[in-house]
């Protein structure tokens, strides 16, 4: 049996346990496979502006162009992901990556790869990485247990930076041997094989719980989950204030490390390899480090050793030293962001799991993306010593300024989905399904607990919005002393089922016991429908003039 490890009052399995899994053990090793041709065909693309232009502003905007789509198309994929087969999406998405790294080889074979070529195909090829994204983590997280979430967290972050160690070294030695068309031939290969595996797995994936959903509607249900949820804008912000400084470490690594490893592919491969190998060799380490430090120094000192490391390279010119601190440095960015990763899987409910993704991994590559390119500006004026020493700056700075407001300790929420609203038993169903409903529910509270009750319904107000309504309102009976309505509006009956049947979570009932406690009777519970679905519609047979000047009015 795998050994448990202790996070807060979670008891959570080894970090090798997922792997027990067949299915996850399968898509994780293609995963491997993509994210090695991901990281050559970076490192690639890197050192052809490198060896055209040297210039600061154009080798970072390789991380840019691969990071901006995910700001464009991380939240629609994220919707997609939660409606739709995800396991037939994925395989359209590496489709679309096996063309994009066709055409590098190609045009690399023929010696037409031009800086705008590179940056355009790299940004082609960082589209699909925005819609493969969270529709993987997606078909994860419905393939794993929530408490093996955190271990498959963990093991994704090894893969990740695994492959960002062996990637680079194995693309540069390609690169100095074969040249560029070699090492995207590769890459073809490896995201072809992925797109195999897919195409030959069979296995059953269980149904997204939003199935069916519009897409516009889907999308703007993500939005108010994040935009109500303190937990997930907090676990967002904090992610957002390491990452903008931080990024400039992989943006600028080609010319920072140069003094010490060489100028050439090789050298850079090397530079790469050491730090991702540092991230890969961490990963299983955080589990050992969370127990000696604890859930809320740990990311905090992890950062401050990645600012440090940062500070550090700004000045060696030592081939020992510079690997050694890329090493450190790479444990220290794995520990920063794994606990990140997998707070925010293990927090999410599973019906809007996708989407929450999505919006982390728009802060995550959106912030990396938008950093480098100022990374890059201030290099090219200032040069890359001072851009090294003014990150580490802040990023010390950020983790002082976000330590001032500790995130929301959610361990001990429940995180389950929790079906315990009765059906609604209703005279007369709605004439559209996709008008609008309101719901009112009469409160009726003890003069001695009036402010209580207001108090505990703030929790239950962020509730509503966060599953699913676009306005909800608590008001008190003028004419009836202890009486009170709330009264929230949401966008369609479809909706509005939807709360009743998988939204809502153990944490959103408990919150509606605590304010119901302080009831002297049962809340009652009303259903509003539109009633002039006619009068806001009219018929396209109706083309009386003062029909038509009516609807232009």
């Amino acid at each position: 049996m795998p050994r448990p490890w202790v996070l807060g009052s979670e008891s959570v399995v080894s970090v090798w346990d997922p792997l027990r899994n067949g299915a996850y053990r399968m898509m994780w090793t293609a995963g491997i496979g993509g994210l090695l041709g991901s990281w050559m065909q970076l490192m690639a693309a890197q050192w052809i502006l490198v060896e055209l232009s040297g210039s600061p502003v154009l080798i970072a905007l390789v991380n840019t162009s691969s990071m901006l789509p995910v700001l464009l198309l991380a939240l629609p994929a994220g919707v997609l992901a939660d409606v739709l087969d995800r396991r037939r999406m994925l395989l359209t998405i590496q489709v679309f990556q096996v063309c994009t790294a066709t055409a590098m080889a190609a045009l690399a074979l023929v010696g037409r790869l031009s800086p705008p070529v590179v940056l355009l195909l790299i940004f082609m090829a960082g589209c699909g990485t925005a819609m493969g994204a969270p529709t993987y983590q997606g078909l994860v997280s419905s393939l794993i247990l929530r408490r093996r979430l955190q271990s498959t967290a963990a093991l994704d972050a090894f893969g990740i930076n695994l492959t960002r160690a062996i990637g680079p070294l194995l693309g540069g030695v390609l690169l100095a041997s074969w040249g560029a068309s070699a090492v995207f031939g590769v890459t073809t290969v490896l995201f072809g094989a992925y797109a195999a595996v897919l195409g030959l797995w069979r296995q059953k994936e269980p149904l997204p719980a939003e199935r069916g959903e519009p897409f516009i509607a889907a999308l703007r249900a993500g939005g108010r989950y994040v935009r109500y949820s303190s937990v997930m804008r907090r676990m967002l912000w904090q992610l957002a204030a390491f990452l903008l400084p931080a990024s400039c470490f992989w943006a600028l690594l080609p010319l920072v490390t140069a003094r010490g490893l060489g100028h050439g592919a090789g050298g850079y491969g090397l530079a790469l390899a050491a730090a991702g190998g540092g991230a890969a060799a961490g990963a299983p380490l955080v589990p050992w480090m969370r127990r000696r430090l604890g859930n809320t120094r740990l990311p905090v000192t992890a950062r401050l050793v990645f600012a440090a490391a940062v500070a550090a390279l700004s000045v060696l010119d030592k081939p020992v030293p510079v690997l050694a601190v890329l090493v450190i440095s790479g444990v220290a960015w794995t520990a920063a962001l794994t606990d990140a990763t997998a707070n925010v899987q293990m927090f999410l409910p599973q019906w809007v799991r996708a989407r929450g993704s999505a919006a982390y991994q728009v802060v995550l590559f959106g912030a990396q993306a938008g950093g480098a390119l100022l990374w890059g500006l201030l290099a090219q004026g200032a040069g890359v010593t001072a851009a090294y020493v003014t990150a580490a700056v802040l990023i010390v700075l950020s983790v002082a300024i976000v330590g001032r407001k500790p995130a929301v300790d959610w361990h001990g929420m429940n995180r389950e989905p929790a079906v315990y609203w009765p059906e609604p038993d209703l005279a007369q169903q709605p004439q559209n399904r996709l008008d609008p409903v309101a719901i009112q529910v009469t409160y009726r509270v003890p003069e001695s607990s009036e402010e209580q009750f207001v108090v505990a319904m703030s929790d239950v107000q962020r509730s509503r919005r966060r599953t699913g309504a676009t306005s909800c309102e608590l008001w008190r009976i003028g004419e009836l002393p202890g009486q009170f309505l709330e009264i929230y509006v949401v966008p369609s009956w479809g909706e509005h089922l939807r709360q009743h049947h998988g939204r809502l979570t153990g944490a959103d009932r408990a919150y509606e016991e605590k304010a119901r406690a302080l009831c002297v009777a049962e809340p009652e519970v009303l259903h509003l429908l539109l009633a002039e679905p006619a009068v806001r519609r009219p018929h396209p047979a109706q083309n009386h003039p003062d029909d038509r000047a009516e609807r232009q009015r």
